[in-house]
Formats: structure tokens, sequence, C-alpha cells
């Protein structure tokens, strides 16, 4: 069994919630934080905070490194300046002034050679130093990584396919758009498995969705699900009961 170490607020001396991490290629980890990104080398713990100097919900990096920051009505990326320190620089001028007023952005995926960032307003596409938007028709939804391709969940939409700029519903997934799905993995080739709330799990073949059968089925009916590829390619989930 692996070692596991715990650090209270108390030894990082910085907000009680931490809603992300995310590792470098040094080894370094980064913390989505209530006060910022928290940085912990192994021996120290820094804190980075955003330019409104709100809450850090989620964290991602591109290709090169680079490490994507998503706050409150705020998002951004980290850059290191001449001395060598990490300093956050924040992205939001790069949206028009119509767009700038959201709030928490909950995802960020590296796909191909942008950043996608997803807050409960819209979906923002950063590419070649510009972003596009595509404002969201409601709040209640998630999006999800699988395969390369990204998705999102819509009440009365069900799942849509982010697809050259655009998001397109899934053909057949309109019993989701009021069936709450809380996971997405990548199953065997150019398949999908979607966990949801109250129907069990679903297979996706990319034509049709077919019930899923598993002997945990009746435990994670009706509740908040939250599952991670394993890097064995088993599936953890796990629930709130």
């Amino acid at each position: 069994m692996p070692t596991i170490i715990n650090f209270s607020p108390n030894t990082y001396r910085q907000g009680p919630q931490n809603f992300s991490v995310i590792q470098d290629s040094s080894g370094v980890f980064y913390f989505g934080n209530n006060n910022g990104v928290l940085v912990y080398d192994g021996i120290e713990w820094e804190i980075i905070p955003v330019s409104n100097k709100s809450e850090v919900h989620s964290l991602g990096m591109d290709s090169k490194g680079t490490i994507y920051v998503g706050a409150q009505g705020e998002f951004g990326y980290l850059q290191r300046d001449g001395r060598g320190k990490l300093n956050y620089v924040s992205l939001v001028h790069l949206l028009k002034e119509s767009d700038r007023d959201f709030n928490d952005v909950w995802a960020i995926y590296s796909q191909n050679n942008r950043m996608v960032l997803r807050s409960t307003a819209g979906i923002y596409i950063l590419e070649d130093n510009s972003i596009k938007t595509i404002k969201l028709v409601n709040n209640t939804h998630r999006s999800f990584f699988a395969n390369n391709e990204i998705f999102v969940r819509q009440d009365g939409f069900g799942i849509q396919k982010l697809s050259n700029d655009s998001l397109i519903t899934v053909a057949g997934s309109k019993l989701f758009g009021r069936e709450q799905v809380h996971t997405m993995f990548p199953y065997k080739e150019n398949q999908y498995l979607v966990v949801t709330e109250n129907l069990g799990i679903y297979s996706y073949d990319g034509k049709t969705f077919k019930p899923f059968k598993t002997e945990a089925d009746e435990l994670i009916k009706g509740q908040s699900v939250f599952g991670e590829l394993l890097p064995d390619s088993t599936y953890a989930l796990g629930t709130r009961r």
C-alpha cells in the first residue's frame, strides 16, 4: 500500500478547501485553493493569488507544461518572471466585454493545440492568443474529456459534443436531458461509458446508448458519482454515501 500523508490547513496556512490538483514534469504540485493557486515543491508551500483574489476551482496544463488557472469570474495562466518567480497572468482581457460576466470556471482541457475552459456561463476556446466564446443556455451542466473529445451535458439538450467550435447534440442522448450525468469515461476504441445519477451506467459506441449493467448499480444509483480512469485501465467510482 502506498504511504498517505495528510497535510492540514495548519501546515500550508491557506484556505481549508482545495478543489483541484495537477503535477508538472518536475514533480511540483499545484492545488486550486480558496486563496489562489497553492504550490508545493515537496519542501515549501507558496500561494499565488489570481487577479480578483477569488477561489481557484480548476487547473490544466498544455503540451508545453504551462499551468492554466480557472477561478471565479477570472482565468489565466502561471508564468515565471526574470527572477524565476511564478506569477499569475490574466487572460480575461482577450474576451469581448459582453462575455466577461461569468462565475466559476470548473474545468480546463488541453485539446490538440488549444486550451478549452468551461464556466457556469460558457465555453472558452483559447487558441493563437485569441478566445472564442460559446455561451451555454443554462447553468445546470457538466463537461467531460474522453478520447480527446469534449462533451457537455445540459438540461433539456442531453449530451453535446464540441465540434468545429460549436456544440452539437449527440444523437440519441436526449434521455439525459433531464437526467444528471456525473462522469464519462473512454471505453474500448472510440467508445464511452456514461455514468448517470438515477439510470445507472450506459455505454456509447458513437451511434447508440445502451444500459451497461454492473454489480455496483444499486450502490451508485441516486448518488452524485465521482470517477477516475486509473493507470491500469480500471475505473474508480466514489459517491458521497
